[in-house]
C-alpha cells in the first residue's frame, strides 16, 4: 500500500510539473485514466481485505510509458515510465502471492481426490503400475509378519542397473534385504550393480541421490569399481576419459565424479580414425539452419565411410570387416526437426530409419487417414473433404479441384455432383467417400478403417516407395488403434476421429509402428535414451545444439512430502505456483543440466570403432559441453593432442545447394531512428491487440452436460411468472435415443430394435431398451421426421458455426436433422 501511495504522489507531481502530451498521440499517457481508476479503487477498499485482494488480483497490466518525443520535457516521460514500471512490478509480486495462496487452498482438495481415486481402484481391483509398487511397499512396511516371510524367502538379492531405480523401488529392495528385527541390510544379502554416470531417467523418477544414499549408507564398506571397457577401441576410450574428467565434477547426491575407463586394447584398422569431428562452414548458424547443415554433413560423412569401406569389428565374430549401413547409428538427445535428417539422408542416398519415434499422431499418413475418416463421418466438413481429396489416397491436384469448382461441382458427396463436367478424378473420389459413408453404419470401427485402407490402396501405394515401409506400418497400426479404442468403450467413428485429432493437437507421444529388423541394412536414428544398453560400430552424434524441452513438470520434495506444481498460463491469468516453487524449479533445472552431461556420456560410450561428432553453427547447449575437447577446423596440432581427426569437408559430396544469405546493406542513423520509432508504435498497437484478444474467442457450444436430470423447454408469458421446471428424462436415455436416431436406416427403420439394444448395451442401460425404442418411434412418427424421411435430401449431425447475436464471438454445434424439399431447407 505504501508503494501505491507513493505512486499517487508521484503522478500528482508529474501532472503539476510537466505538460502532459496529447493522449491521442502518446500511448503511455493514454493509460493515465486506467492508472488513476485503479489507484482510487485501492484507496477505497484498503481497509477491507477481501475487496482489496479482488482489486489487486485484477490489476491492469500497463504497457510502457509512451515516447519521449511526445513530451516537451523528456524527463517527464522518464519519470512517468518509472511510475508505470513500479506499479507493474508491485502488481506482479502481489498477484503472484495471491495466486500462490489460492493454489495452496486448492491443493488439499487435489490430495483428497487422489486418495479417493486410489481407494476406488482398490475396491474395483483395477491397479496401475504405481499401485503395484506403492501397495507392495506398504504391505512390507506395515506388516512385520509379511516382511519376515519374504525376507526368509530370498537368500540373496541382485539389482542390475541400480542407477535407474526410483525411490519406491529402492525402498522395496532395502526392506527385503534387511536383517531380522532391524532396518540394517543383512550381511552379504544385497548386491547392486550400476553406473551413476549413466543415470539419465530423471523424468521417470530415477534419482541419483538414491544411488548415492545406498552407496554411502548400507553398502559403504563393500564398494568395487568396474573400470574395464570391453566395447570401444582405445582411441574412443582415451577421448571419453579426457572429456568427462573435465565435465563430471563430483557432488554427492547430484553428480558422480568420473571413473576413468581402462582401454580395451582394441584399435581401428590402419590409419582410420577413432574419433572424427566434421565442421560446418558458418560458426554463427543456429536453429533449423544449423540442423540442415549438420544433417547434410552427416549424410555425406556416412556415404563417404560406406564408399571407402571403413573397417569395423563384427559384433559376433570379433573379426575385422568392411562397414555396412546397419553398422551406423545416428544418436540424438531429442527428436527436434528429425524430418530434416530424414530428408538429408534420403537426398544423399543413405538409407535411414527412425527407430522408436514417438511421433505417430503427427505423421503425415496418420493425419491424412484421420482427415478421410472425419470426412466419411461428417459430409459437411469441407476442410476435411478437400484435404482428403488432395492426399495421396485420392491424388487430386489443386488444378483438379479448381476445375471442379469452375464446373460448378458440389462438395456434397451425398449427391448433386454426378452430372457435373469436372475432372473424373474428383468425381471418383466423391463417389468413394459416399460409399464409405453409407457403409459406416454396417461396419464396426476397425472394419471401417480396414475397408478404407483396402478401397484406397494406400498401404500398397506406400510400399512402392523406397521409404514406404514405415508409412505402411503406421497405417496398419491405425486399424489396431481402432480395435483397441472400440474394445475399451471409446465409442464409434466420430469419437475415434475426435480422439485422433486431440492426440495430434496435443502432441501426444505414441511410438511409431516398428518395421526394422536387426539384419536390415539401414542406418538407424535413435534417441540417446533409447540407445542405452546398445552399441554400434559407428556412432554419429546429432542435434546436440538444440535445447530440447525447457519446461519443468511437477517437482517432488521427498523429504518434506510435498509436491511443487505450477498451473495456469503466463499470458492470461499468470502462473499459479505452490510456495517455494521458484526455488525448487531452479534446483530442478540445475539437476537436469547435470543429467545432460551424463546423457552425453551414454551417447559417446555407445560407439565401438568410430565416433563422429559434427560441430556446426553456434556452440550452445550440449554441443557447448564438447567445445573444449574438439579442435577447430584450422588446428591440426590441437587435433593430434586431443586424439581427434578433422574430416575435411571438401572431401564430402554434399547434397543440395548451400544456403546463401545476402549481405545486409548499410543503414543511415536517420533510417535507424525512424525504424525504431515505427517499431515502438507497432509494439504498442500489437500489445493492445494481444491484450484485447487474450481473453480468447468466445464460443458457445451446444453440448451434452453430464447432469443426472435436465429441464425440457420452459417459457413464460410474463416476466414475473414463477417457472416450474419439470424434470425431463435421464440424460443417458436421451443420449441413447439421440444415438439411435443418428444411426437408424431410413426410410423403413427396420434396424431400430437392434440398434437400440446395441446402444443401450454400450451405455450400460440395458433395462432402458424398451423406453429408448418407444421414444425413437415417437420421434419417427412426428410430423417433421415424416417430412424429412420422404424429402429430396436428408442429412444428420451437420456441423455449424455462426456469429453470436451480440457479435462478440461464435456459436457452434450440430444440427440433428437437415432436409431439403422443393429447394427449401428445414
Amino acid at each position: 500500500l505504501a508503494t501505491f501511495d507513493a505512486c499517487v504522489a508521484e503522478l500528482d507531481r508529474i501532472e503539476d510539473t510537466y505538460d502532459l502530451p496529447d493522449p491521442d498521440v502518446d500511448a503511455g499517457i493514454r493509460q493515465m485514466p486506467t492508472i488513476r481508476r485503479f489507484l482510487l479503487q485501492i484507496e477505497e477498499v484498503r481497509d477491507h481485505r477481501p475487496s482489496l485482494e479482488r482489486a489487486l488480483a485484477w490489476a491492469p497490466q500497463l504497457k510502457g510509458g509512451g515516447a519521449q518525443k511526445n513530451w516537451d520535457v523528456k524527463q517527464g516521460c522518464r519519470d512517468f515510465k518509472a511510475v508505470v514500471k513500479e506499479l507493474n512490478e508491485a502488481n506482479a509480486l502481489i498477484a503472484a502471492d495471491l495466486r500462490t495462496g489460492a493454489l495452496a487452498d486448492v491443493m488439499p482438495m487435489a490430495g483428497e481426490f487422489v486418495s479417493a481415486f486410489a481407494a476406488k481402484r482398490r475396491r474395483d481391483g483395477r491397479l496401475t503400475f504405481d499401485d503395484l509398487l506403492l501397495w507392495a511397499r506398504d504391505v512390507l512396511a506395515t506388516h512385520p509378519d509379511v516382511l519376515a516371510d519374504f525376507r526368509d524367502h530370498f537368500s540373496a538379492i541382485l539389482v542390475d542397473e541400480f542407477q535407474d531405480t526410483d525411490p519406491v523401488q529402492a525402498e522395496l529392495v532395502l526392506l527385503l534385504a534387511g536383517a531380522a528385527g532391524t532396518d540394517a541390510v543383512a550381511a552379504g544379502k544385497l548386491t547392486v550393480v550400476g553406473d551413476p554416470k549413466q543415470s539419465i531417467y530423471r523424468f521417470r523418477h530415477a534419482d541419483i541421490a538414491i544411488y548415492d544414499e545406498v552407496k554411502r549408507g548400507p553398502l559403504r564398506d563393500d564398494l568395487l569399481q568396474i573400470r574395464q571397457n570391453f566395447r570401444s577401441v582405445d582411441g574412443i576410450i582415451r577421448w571419453a576419459n579426457l572429456v568427462f574428467d573435465r565435465l563430471l565434477e563430483e557432488a554427492p547426491g547430484r553428480q558422480p565424479g568420473n571413473v576413468p575407463l581402462e582401454p580395451s586394447g582394441f584399435s581401428t584398422d590402419g590409419d582410420q580414425p577413432a574419433v572424427v569431428v566434421v565442421h560446418g562452414d558458418d560458426p554463427d548458424a543456429k536453429g533449423k539452419t544449423a540442423r540442415t547443415e549438420e544433417a547434410r554433413l552427416l549424410a555425406a560423412t556416412f556415404a563417404k565411410i560406406h564408399a571407402e569401406r571403413w573397417r569395423v569389428r563384427d559384433q559376433l565374430t570379433g573379426e575385422s570387416r568392411d562397414t555396412q549401413w546397419r553398422d551406423m547409428a545416428l544418436l540424438v538427445p531429442w527428436r527436434t526437426d528429425i524430418d530434416i535428417f530424414e530428408d538429408a539422408f534420403a537426398a544423399a542416398g543413405v538409407p535411414l530409419r527412425h527407430e522408436g519415434g514417438k511421433t505417430f499422431f503427427r505423421r503425415q499418413e496418420v493425419r491424412e487417414l484421420a482427415n478421410l475418416l472425419h470426412a466419411v463421418d461428417d459430409p459437411g466438413d469441407r476442410v476435411a473433404l478437400v484435404a482428403t481429396l488432395r492426399s495421396p489416397m485420392f491424388g487430386c491436384s489443386d488444378d483438379d479441384l479448381l476445375l471442379w469448382v469452375a464446373a460448378k461441382g458440389s462438395w456434397n458427396y451425398l449427391g448433386g455432383w454426378q452430372d457435373v463436367g469436372g475432372p473424373d478424378i474428383v468425381r471418383d473420389g466423391l463417389a468413394m467417400l459416399r460409399e464409405l459413408h453409407r457403409a459406416r453404419a454396417g461396419l464396426s470401427l476397425p472394419e471401417l478403417v480396414r475397408r478404407v485402407l483396402e478401397v484406397t490402396g494406400v498401404v500398397e501405394h506406400a510400399l512402392t516407395r523406397e521409404d514406404g515401409r514405415a508409412t505402411a506400418a503406421n497405417l496398419l497400426k491405425l486399424v489396431d488403434q481402432a480395435r483397441d479404442f472400440s474394445a475399451s468403450g471409446g465409442g464409434g467413428l466420430r469419437a475415434f476421429t475426435r480422439w485422433l485429432a486431440r492426440n495430434s493437437e496435443d502432441d501426444s507421444e505414441e511410438t511409431d509402428a516398428g518395421v526394422s529388423e536387426e539384419t536390415d541394412d539401414i542406418v538407424r536414428v535413435l534417441t540417446i535414451h533409447a540407445a542405452k544398453g546398445l552399441e554400434f560400430p559407428i556412432v554419429a552424434l546429432a542435434n546436440l545444439s538444440s535445447q530440447g524441452r525447457n519446461t519443468v513438470g511437477p517437482i517432488a520434495d521427498v523429504e518434506a512430502h510435498r509436491l511443487h506444481v505450477r498451473v495456469g498460463t503466463a499470458a492470461k491469468t499468470g502462473w499459479f505456483t505452490t510456495p517455494g516453487y521458484d526455488e525448487a524449479t531452479a534446483d530442478e533445472k540445475e539437476l537436469i543440466a547435470l543429467e545432460r552431461i551424463r546423457l552425453l556420456y551414454v551417447a559417446v560410450t555407445r560407439a565401438r570403432d568410430h565416433l563422429i561428432v559434427p560441430f556446426v553453427g553456434k556452440s550452445q547447449h550440449m554441443l557447448q559441453l564438447l567445445e573444449g575437447s574438439l579442435p577447430g577446423p584450422g588446428e591440426p596440432k590441437r587435433a593430434e593432442a586431443l586424439g581427434v581427426h578433422i574430416l575435411d569437408r571438401d572431401t564430402l559430396e554434399l547434397a543440395d545447394a548451400e544456403i546463401v544469405v545476402a549481405p545486409l546493406a548499410p543503414v543511415a542513423d536517420e533510417q535507424l531512428h525512424a525504424a525504431a520509432t515505427e517499431l515502438e508504435a507497432w509494439q504498442t498497437a500489437h500489445d493492445d491487440i494481444v491484450s484485447s484478444a487474450s481473453a480468447g474467442l468466445t464460443i458457445e457450444t451446444a453440448t451434452s452436460l453430464e447432469k443426472p436430470w435436465r429441464p425440457l423447454v420452459v417459457s413464460s408469458e410474463t416476466p414475473d411468472a414463477t417457472l416450474i421446471l419439470g424434470e425431463g428424462p435421464p440424460l443417458p436415455i436421451g443420449d441413447a435415443v439421440h444415438r439411435v436416431m443418428e444411426l437408424i436406416t431410413f426410410p423403413d427403420a427396420t434396424d431400430l430394435e437392434a440398434l437400440a439394444r446395441a446402444v443401450c448395451a454400450e451405455a450400460e442401460i440395458d433395462d432402458a431398451v424398451d423406453e429408448v425404442i418407444k421414444l425413437a418411434r415417437r420421434c419417427l412418427e412426428s410430423k417433421v421426421m415424416q417430412q424429412a424421411i420422404v424429402s429430396d435430401q436428408l442429412l444428420r449431425e451437420v456441423a455449424f458455426t455462426i456469429p453470436a447475436p451480440d457479435g462478440t464471438g461464435f456459436v457452434n454445434g450440430r444440427i440433428d436433422v437437415l432436409f431439403r424439399d422443393d429447394e427449401e431447407w428445414t
